[in-house]
């Protein structure tokens, strides 16, 4: 289950998907965003977790992440 969620997850923050994922990964990292006070709302968590995925900044810290 793990290794599933972890290939959807790469998949979306590669731009592979597109999907209902995508829509997933994105609302969870914007619920994060959130949390950390780092947006002021929801909505405003939500366009910062797409434009991480669409600048490739998400991307990128995965990949910071895989060589730690």
């Amino acid at each position: 289950m793990a290794a599933d969620s972890a290939a959807l997850t790469e998949a979306v923050v590669t731009g592979e998907r597109d999907d209902h994922w995508a829509d997933a990964v994105a609302l969870n990292a914007a619920f994060r965003i959130y949390a950390r006070d780092d947006a002021d709302s929801l909505d405003e968590g939500l366009e910062a977790a797409r434009a991480a995925v669409d600048d490739g900044a998400a991307a990128a810290v995965l990949e910071e992440l895989r060589a730690f």
